[in-house]
């Protein structure tokens, strides 16, 4: 039972014994199987954590998730005890069901969620099969990069090597991550197998995403680097983070600029239509950021730490009553 860890287990007892939630209510609130559910319930038991009262440790991260869950409306906040990419891992590998399809993007932390799910073999206990990896975007490779980068821009390999994993199904995404010509773009759109794939990516059952600060260093910035003006004009019009290399304002709306619309891949409002949609993303700085994303419904399911939680409460107070779109 290695995808059932000692906070999946307390997740599932508080639902059971203090909210009275069945177990196949439960199994859809977290997104995955009654039978998980149960083996949850029957550990938690068996390890003495569930006896009259509770007694699994960092409780305070439990109240924390509530809270968050209850401010944004999300289905589900999950503070990770240590490893934020091995979390996500888990979760993965708990939503997992027959035929799903699965989005993904670029970068460290999806690469790093990757290699946790392999490292700690979690696709042993994924018994479905049909199992789908699409990429979200085309393909971003800088001529300087070494072979190491490659697998960190490159999301194709990383859903090639995420599919591998799970015996399923990865989608080559054949076109570019940017360009430089709108005209350019309007053309590759309308080639037949990038329609194909952009189709997939609307039909993905979930997503998962990283969010970006927005800056000088951002991914945004590197589509353009001989260019500044751009990013200072964003920043005056308040952009505050980004996904995808797509910024977006403190209140989550994302806001139109010659680069981002010249980006192949998912658009936000097709990413803001799938259904379960999870944000990765932990850090001080990001905490404006993460609270856009959470109080705009573009993530239904936020995987931080414990810090970043902390801080995203106290902001969140600060910002009065949130309006969830």
């Amino acid at each position: 039972m290695a995808t059932i860890n000692q906070r999946f287990m307390a997740k599932a007892a508080r639902l059971y014994y203090n909210e009275n939630l069945s177990q196949a209510e439960i199994a859809k609130k977290l997104n995955t199987s009654r039978a998980t559910v149960g083996r949850a319930l029957q550990q938690a038991l068996k390890d003495g954590y569930v006896r009259i009262v509770f007694n699994f440790p960092n409780e305070q991260h439990m109240e924390w998730e509530s809270q968050l869950q209850d401010r944004y409306g999300l289905r589900e906040v999950i503070i990770a005890q240590e490893d934020v990419a091995k979390e996500a891992a888990l979760y993965l590998a708990r939503c997992m069901k027959a035929n799903m399809s699965l989005g993904i993007t670029w970068g460290r932390t999806m690469k790093a969620i990757v290699d946790a799910f392999a490292e700690n073999e979690y696709q042993r206990d994924v018994k479905f099969s049909g199992i789908s990896i699409v990429p979200l975007t085309g393909t971003s490779f800088p001529s300087e990069a070494n072979p190491e980068d490659l697998h960190l821009s490159y999301s194709a390999l990383l859903a090639n090597h995420f599919a591998a994993l799970l015996k399923g199904t990865s989608y080559p995404f054949p076109a570019p991550l940017y360009v430089r010509n709108n005209e350019l773009k309007r053309l590759l759109m309308q080639e037949p197998e990038i329609q194909r794939i952009m189709e997939r990516e609307r039909r993905c059952d979930a997503a998962v995403f990283g969010i970006g600060t927005f800056g000088k260093h951002s991914s945004l910035s590197a589509l353009e680097p001989q260019r500044t003006d751009f990013i200072s004009d964003l920043q005056r019009n308040g952009a505050v983070g980004e996904i995808m290399g797509h910024p977006f304002d403190a209140d989550g709306k994302f806001l139109s600029n010659e680069v981002s619309d010249r980006i192949i891949g998912i658009s936000m409002e097709d990413l803001r239509n799938i259904d379960l949609r999870i944000a990765v993303s932990y850090g001080d700085e990001k905490v404006p950021a993460i609270h856009a994303v959470c109080a705009s419904q573009t993530a239904n399911v936020l995987i931080t730490d414990g810090k970043t939680a902390a801080a995203l409460i106290d902001h969140s107070q600060g910002q009065g009553k949130i309006r969830l779109v």
